[in-house]
Order: C-alpha cells, then sequence, then structure tokens
C-alpha cells in the first residue's frame, strides 16, 4: 500500500447505503468499528454515523445525531456491557435512526 492510500476495508455487514466496518489497524477480535453511509447510486460515502468499541464494561455501540439536527447532540448510546456481537447488532437495527432520530 502506497502512501496516502487508505487502508483495506474489512466490511462486515453492507445493505448498500449502510455498513459495518471493522477498525484496520486492530486485530480483528479486538477491533472497534464504525457505522458508515454512502449514497446508494454513487458509492460516495457521507460519513460515519455511528459505532462500537469495548469499554470496561464490555462493548459498546452509539449512534451519531441526525444530520441538520439545530443543537449539537452527543451520541446515543444503543446498548453498554455487551458482548461485541450484541453490540453490532443493536447499531445495525439502528442505522436508519441515525437519518432521522425516530426508531424504525
Amino acid at each position: 500500500m502506497s502512501t496516502g492510500q487508505r487502508p483495506p476495508r474489512h466490511i462486515i455487514q453492507d445493505d448498500g447505503e449502510f455498513a459495518l466496518e471493522l477498525a484496520p489497524s486492530y486485530p480483528a477480535a479486538q477491533a472497534p468499528g464504525f457505522l458508515t453511509r454512502r449514497c446508494p447510486r454513487t458509492k460516495v460515502d457521507f460519513g460515519v454515523m455511528g459505532g462500537f468499541q469495548e469499554d470496561e464494561k464490555g462493548w459498546c455501540s452509539d449512534l451519531a445525531p441526525p444530520p441538520g439536527s439545530k443543537t449539537p447532540a452527543e451520541p446515543e448510546l444503543l446498548v453498554s456491557g455487551a458482548s461485541c456481537i450484541s453490540a453490532m447488532v443493536s447499531l445495525w437495527q439502528h442505522r436508519r435512526r441515525c437519518l432521522t432520530g425516530q426508531a424504525v
């Protein structure tokens, strides 16, 4: 890989608009990850919409506030003290909420 190139993506779930990815600089079993959103037509990334990571209680996941929120807000904690799989599943289940702030 040459300088300036993005490391290979480790995508674990993808529906064409949202993708769950592992952080590339960690061993897979310990890797935090993030939820990205992209334009389904052009495949251009819109950015990171949430993430999952391990903390002192276990694994947790959070979701960014919807784009265009009038007041700055902290990410919404979805689950804490869970298994890695539970944190990923929770983030994936709530992925569309990052667009509206409403549960789907």
